[in-house]
């Protein structure tokens, strides 16, 4: 299984348990992992046969920006079912870090990761 990494995503969102994170809205990262066989663009070279990375970017951008969640949890479940139904891929991983906990704490994030197959 091939993979395609997009790592170190930070948007704004309105997301969050306490209302004033939701209102507020908050800076949080993220990491997707594209799983798939990527081998016909690799030994084409061609980018017509390539994930369009560009593509993943926004559809995970829309998500994070257009959409609200309490949970951080339901925020990468739905950037992954997202990737899985825009995609050519077989599986996502979609780590969603916070760096800004609304508690105190020594922590540098709190991070949820999740992994989604394609249903069959």
């Amino acid at each position: 299984m091939d993979k395609l990494r997009l790592t170190g995503l930070s948007f704004f969102g309105h997301h969050g348990v306490l209302e004033a994170e939701r209102q507020l809205g908050q800076r949080l990262e993220l990491d997707v992992e594209l799983h798939g066989d990527f081998s016909r663009c690799a030994s084409q070279d061609s980018l017509r046969e390539a994930l369009d990375y560009t593509k993943a970017y926004e559809l995970v951008k829309d998500v994070v920006e257009q959409r609200t969640f309490e949970l951080l949890e339901a925020l990468a479940h739905a950037v992954a079912e997202e990737l899985l139904g825009r995609l050519p891929v077989n599986s996502v991983v979609v780590r969603v870090r916070k760096p800004n906990v609304p508690f105190s704490a020594s922590l540098s994030n709190v991070e949820v990761e999740i992994e989604r197959s394609r249903k069959k």
